[in-house]
């Protein structure tokens, strides 16, 4: 993934962690609260929920106003989608030819894991029931080639 964009969405994802502890420690505070009414310790219950207020208004500002915050990060992540993706609409054609060069190109370690991975789907298939037809159809399909 290209640099200016790998850099926004790591932001965007550390600001979801940041919501998310916030809101997790407001939310322990709510239970405390919770606890302290039920026993009429009401210094705790005051304490607790303005220590939850504190936690929810933090979680509340990395939302929009906050340093990161999701909206910016989400709003500059989209918008340089939004400008780097192809405007002809036309997507990347993966040809044969394409392929064929790539392997020609490609180290021995990684044309050896290729022909790995193809053999083991290959073996896959014969574990699989499949019609006579099909083969024939596969098999003639090669054989027509002049």
């Amino acid at each position: 993934m290209p640099e200016p964009l790998t850099s926004t969405l790591n932001t965007w994802r550390d600001t979801y962690g940041y919501i998310y502890a916030d809101m997790a420690a407001a939310a322990q505070y709510f239970y405390d609260a919770g606890d302290f009414a039920e026993s009429e310790y009401w210094p705790g219950v005051a304490s607790s929920l303005r220590n939850a207020a504190i936690y929810m208004e933090r979680a509340a500002k990395h939302f929009k106003t906050g340093e990161p915050d999701l909206y910016t990060t989400m709003y500059s992540s989209m918008h340089w989608i939004d400008n780097n993706w192809p405007s002809n609409g036309n997507g990347y054609e993966l040809t044969m030819q394409k392929i064929i060069d790539t392997m020609w190109e490609s180290n021995p370690l990684e044309a050896f894991f290729f022909v790995n991975y193809i053999d083991g789907m290959r073996a896959s298939i014969w574990n699989l029931e499949i019609q006579e037809t099909h083969l024939r159809d596969i098999y003639t399909h090669f054989l027509s080639w002049d």
